[in-house]
């Protein structure tokens, strides 16, 4: 018999071609492949370690205001990667997006980032209530910055980052975007 899944949160959402559930220890390897594929697009760019990603998922159970999913297509139902909101300050009504990871070769179109993005932006307007949600992206990750402008963030600031490299901070109101979260159902 399995080891039974140990999910942190019950919110779920599709918005174009893809599905968020929540994140599952079976995944986190994929998920680590694929970091490491592109450690450079992250602030910690090194290589990390079977070990280190299931010390990374034991740690993610344990801290609040933190909502990894994993990205499903639609269509096939195929699972193409992973993204997460977190830090979610109820009080403040922010919270941050990040750890956004799709895989290229597994979904086969283009855009499933925006799509990505906007699911999770409206899994935390509809579902967590926050307003604004912020990200950091480096200046140079043109393909990123393009994904969350289409997804409809807007940049709001640029800083050096203390790995190294320049950041751009954006942000995404729910005003923005009200109409589509009035929509969305958790």
């Amino acid at each position: 018999k399995g080891v039974p899944l140990i999910l942190k949160h019950e919110y779920t959402g599709n918005w174009g071609r893809v599905v968020l559930k929540p994140l599952e220890e079976p995944h986190i390897e994929a998920i680590r492949i694929l970091r490491n594929q592109h450690r450079k697009s992250f602030v910690y760019s090194g290589e990390i370690s079977a070990e280190e990603q299931k010390v990374w998922y034991g740690n993610y159970l344990k801290t609040p205001n933190d909502y990894m999913f994993s990205v499903y297509r639609a269509d096939t139902g195929a699972w193409v990667g992973s993204n997460g909101i977190y830090k979610v300050d109820p009080m403040q009504q922010t919270a941050e997006f990040g750890r956004l990871l799709i895989e290229r070769q597994a979904d086969g179109v283009r855009g499933l980032g925006a799509d990505t993005t906007i699911c999770a932006c409206m899994i935390a307007c509809s579902c967590l209530r926050v307003e604004r949600v912020t990200l950091e992206v480096y200046e140079n990750n043109l393909p990123a910055i393009k994904t969350y402008l289409r997804a409809g963030f807007h940049p709001i600031g640029e800083f050096m980052a203390s790995a190294g490299g320049k950041m751009t901070r954006m942000e995404y109101k729910s005003k923005d975007g009200e109409k589509l979260c009035l929509q969305f159902k958790c």
